[in-house]
């Protein structure tokens, strides 16, 4: 089981023991290789909450004490299982996570599915307008502005910047201009 203290080792804010060293160095290796459902594991656990088994159109964990699904959304928030889904998650919460190119994440955004529900409904219409598969979803300038969005982990060192002037990309800046309240259990 991933204890609050490996999490905090493979983040690097601990340092790794001689005797946890070899299983921290795995486990960032795994993140680096794009694991997704290990990589929901980790992001539920590096906040409290109890990871699951999620498959489709189940939650990917839960916070234990709310009871409250959780669903770990990498870049943008899209739900495959169809239009009609969005209904019966209204009560859920995303985390929407980024990653780094060692699979650490960048950051970490808690977007209810309620504050975004007019945009997913809308992406549904629209996709079942088209007569395309129904995978409503919506990008960061969705959510980034909501009130009720905030950022609960984030490593501004980490954000990616322009080529020519080297300043951090607008998306990053909106994330940084967000709401910022340290949800992390294992610092």
């Amino acid at each position: 089981m991933l204890t609050q203290q490996m999490t905090a080792q493979i983040l690097g804010l601990a340092e790794a023991s001689e005797e946890t060293k070899p299983w921290v160095e795995a486990f960032r290796e795994q993140l680096r290789l794009d694991n997704n459902k290990l990589r929901e594991h980790f992001v539920c656990r590096m906040f409290g909450y109890e990871p699951t088994n999620g498959y489709r159109g189940k939650a990917d964990g839960f916070d234990p004490v709310t009871n409250t699904d959780i669903d770990v959304k990498t870049g943008g928030i899209f739900f495959p299982d169809g239009g009609n889904s969005i209904q019966n998650k209204l009560d859920w919460v995303c985390l929407v996570v980024e990653y780094d190119q060692l699979g650490l994440p960048i950051y970490v955004a808690e977007v209810p599915v309620s504050c975004i529900y007019e945009e997913l409904q809308t992406s549904a219409n629209d996709l079942k307008a088209k007569g395309g598969r129904v995978s409503p979803g919506c990008d960061w300038r969705a959510w980034v502005t909501k009130p009720e969005a905030k950022v609960i982990f984030k490593r501004p060192e980490a954000y990616p910047r322009t080529l020519k002037k080297g300043v951090v990309r607008k998306k990053y800046q909106a994330i940084e201009a967000m709401t910022y309240q340290n949800k992390l259990c294992c610092a």
